[in-house]
């Protein structure tokens, strides 16, 4: 009886750990080469997309090492409105170059691909990713 009782008590810890846990699969189009590092970010409100909050996710990809075309796979994420933010580091300096207005001059991409010739807002960025998981493309400009 001591044995069924303590198996029963279990129950509630076995569900709680039993969270939906979401997959993001992201397919990268338009790299300019297979040169450099793809950083990618997994955002999940405006401070992680202002920097002054850490994304949810994020992944370094040696391009060089990769086969073409890029595909990455964000396991574990809880179901929730996430955008994907990402660059691609040609030179491998480990930032996003700039030219002296401010463009980058490296490709850039964010998930739903807004058409815009601003950094876009994270609004504009903004998918659900259902329990199930999903994939986005994101087109690297």
């Amino acid at each position: 009886m001591l044995h069924s009782m303590r198996s029963i008590a279990l129950i509630p810890l076995l569900l709680a750990t039993n969270v939906a846990a979401a997959t993001l699969d992201v397919q990268f189009e338009g790299l300019k080469n297979a040169q450099g590092i793809l950083h990618i970010a997994v955002i999940s409100d405006q401070a992680g997309w202002d920097h002054t909050k850490a994304p949810v996710a994020v992944r370094d990809v040696d391009l060089a090492s990769t086969t073409q075309p890029v595909h990455v796979r964000f396991d574990g994420l809880d179901p929730a409105s996430y955008a994907v933010d990402a660059y691609q580091d040609v030179n491998a300096n480990g930032k996003l170059d700039l030219n002296f207005m401010h463009i980058p001059k490296e490709p850039v991409g964010s998930s739903r691909n807004p058409d815009v010739w601003r950094r876009p807002h994270f609004g504009e960025c903004m998918f659900p990713l259902p329990p199930e998981g999903t994939t986005i493309t994101v087109t690297m400009k």
